[in-house]
């Protein structure tokens, strides 16, 4: 956090900001968070797909929440071909995540997909969802 605020108070990123400051249409909404069930940091190897997942619970269900990505990610490193699996707590809004995982094929991720554990968990989350399931995925470039 002390990195962070000293970065942002740079010269170099007030005069960043400056200058993109008549181009938006509103402010910057700046995301930080905090590790919430993240494994060790390990490399991935190149040719993989990576899904980033914003999930957003409403405030009264954060703890169930919290519960539910923790066993989401638990359950994913154990299955095939996930190479990492991460969650994070955004620190000015507990109540939102994002899930980053990573899978060694879209097969894989496919497999992970309709898995009986993460479809338990798109169902728990039905429940107490504050705005749309947000997945977006990505390939690894060579």
């Amino acid at each position: 956090q002390k990195a962070y605020e000293a970065n942002v108070a740079t010269a170099h990123a007030k005069t960043l900001n400056d200058k993109l400051a008549p181009m938006l249409a509103a402010p910057t909404d700046t995301r930080q968070h905090n590790a919430l069930a993240a494994a060790d940091s390990k490399s991935v190897p190149g040719a993989t797909v990576t899904a980033v997942t914003h999930v957003d619970v409403i405030p009264p269900q954060k703890d169930n929440g919290v519960a539910a990505v923790k066993q989401l990610a638990e359950d994913s490193r154990k299955q095939n071909g996930n190479l990492r699996f991460d969650v994070y707590q955004q620190t000015n809004r507990p109540n939102h995540f994002t899930v980053v995982e990573t899978w060694n094929s879209r097969a894989a991720y496919d497999a992970h997909f309709v898995a009986a554990q993460t479809k338990d968990f798109r169902t728990k989350l039905a429940t107490m969802t504050g705005a749309l399931y947000d997945e977006r995925l990505y390939r690894t470039l060579d």
